[in-house]
């Protein structure tokens, strides 16, 4: 499994970093490995008739997400209990994947909603998790993610959180900057505007140019009173300012929020060259 490739690997020659990040997610998958096996049972690593490598690649993307929360989680200073249920949200929270994209698909082939295709997945989604005695905060962590979710995240952001809303807090915003399992695309300026983006703009962007996506995009003004990705994009640049208020209260570190996403990856970076997890 070869996580988050350098972009400037040389493949014919030994890399010393690209060792140590695979022994680091090795070590972090063996971890995990309980939680782990709820993708196993849903059959994401065996291949399909699209895709030799069939969904798992979202092993991939579930597995990057640990280590980002483990930052945030750190230095918003969460219980340890806090943070074991952080590493099995994280673990889960695309486990449903190839169900979701199906009913997606299926809804695409033949018009209808696909807002309702994506509810549909996550109530099944959920039951499932009910049905495997998964610990019930981990559940209500696993579905504060992705524009379903961006009412209950939205009360969140005026009020003094619980550490396990925090927590989703956490998840929510990891997962609107995390691209496959790729590291987070660095904060430009955009030339149209001259104002700084960063990986959560250039995702939602990103997101907008898939078929499936266009479509639910348009759906959200019914939903959400404005599209779709312009609402995860308000309410996670929300998300970002209150994550980086949060860590200079708690941690006595100032990142400005444009640049929270880079800092993150900084961090992990850090983890994987000493070896800590």
């Amino acid at each position: 499994m070869i996580i988050m490739e350098s972009q400037d690997t040389d493949p014919h020659a030994p890399n010393a970093f690209e060792q140590k990040k695979r022994d680091f997610f090795r070590r972090l998958a063996l971890s995990l490995r309980p939680t782990l096996n709820i993708h196993k049972a849903l059959g994401l690593w065996k291949a399909d008739n699209r895709d030799r490598h069939g969904f798992r690649n979202v092993t991939e993307h579930c597995l990057v997400e640990v280590p980002r929360c483990r930052v945030l989680a750190e230095h918003l200073r969460l219980p340890d209990a806090v943070r074991k249920k952080l590493d099995e949200a994280a673990i889960l929270h695309d486990a449903w994947k190839q169900q979701e994209i199906l009913l997606a698909r299926q809804a695409s082939e033949q018009g209808t909603s696909i807002w309702a295709a994506f509810a549909r997945a996550s109530e099944e989604f959920r039951a499932f998790l009910v049905e495997q005695h998964v610990d019930p905060d981990v559940i209500e962590l696993t579905g504060g993610i992705g524009h379903l979710s961006l009412k209950t995240v939205e009360s969140l952001l005026e009020k003094h959180c619980t550490p396990l809303e925090e927590a989703m807090l956490i998840l929510h915003y990891v997962d609107d900057i995390s691209r496959n399992s790729d590291w987070v695309a660095p904060a430009t300026i955009q030339s149209a505007t001259q104002q700084k983006v960063n990986a959560l703009d250039l995702r939602m962007d990103a997101c907008k140019e898939r078929p499936l996506y266009r479509q639910l995009d348009i759906e959200g003004n019914a939903h959400l009173g404005e599209g779709t990705y312009a609402a995860v994009l308000r309410v996670g640049h929300a998300v970002e300012a209150k994550l980086s208020h949060l860590i200079r209260l708690k941690s006595g570190k100032s990142i400005p929020p444009v640049n929270l996403p880079e800092w993150i990856d900084t961090e992990v970076r850090t983890a994987i060259e000493t070896g800590s997890e």
